[in-house]
């Protein structure tokens, strides 16, 4: 539920995620395009995905655990991938200017 939850931060594009880049630049293109419109749409999807992410968050770590079947323990082979897709995600919030800078030298 950790990393689902540092992967809804990045889909809904907090800051320090690698989604709050995407949405940034994206937000930054419409903007300068001339087309603002565009740019509430993408807060409107940040923000319906917000609502729907938190509600599942909350659910998960905040709402008393009424389990009737008891779930089993995720293997390595599930947590590791989900783990590493998570920590990547918060590396390119973190640290966006390497891999931009690697697009700005093929584009340019």
């Amino acid at each position: 539920m950790a990393a689902f939850s540092l992967a809804s931060f990045s889909l809904i594009g907090l800051p320090l995620s690698g989604g709050f880049v995407s949405k940034w630049w994206l937000g930054l293109a419409t903007i300068e395009s001339g087309r603002p419109f565009f740019a509430l749409v993408i807060l409107f999807g940040s923000m319906a995905s917000a609502f729907y992410f938190f509600r599942m968050i909350n659910y998960a770590f905040f709402r008393g655990r009424r389990i009737i079947v008891k779930p089993e323990r995720a293997g390595i082979s599930m947590l590791a991938p989900i783990s590493i897709l998570a920590t990547i995600s918060i590396l390119l919030g973190l640290f966006a200017q390497f891999p931009l800078s690697i697009i700005r030298l093929i584009f340019t």
